[in-house]
């Protein structure tokens, strides 16, 4: 018992879209996280 073509099956466009996202989240969030780590310039951290 199949179920019928276009139901429940992701579009390859949608899985594409959810990766692209995904994928730009981790890199925002790692670039926001070494970011907070550095020492700022001028700050008098040394």
């Amino acid at each position: 018992m199949l179920p019928e073509i276009g139901v429940g099956i992701m579009p390859a466009w949608m899985e594409l879209l959810l990766n692209v996202i995904g994928y730009g989240g981790f890199i925002a969030i790692a670039t926001y996280h070494r970011r907070s780590s550095e020492k700022l310039p001028g700050s008098g951290q040394e």
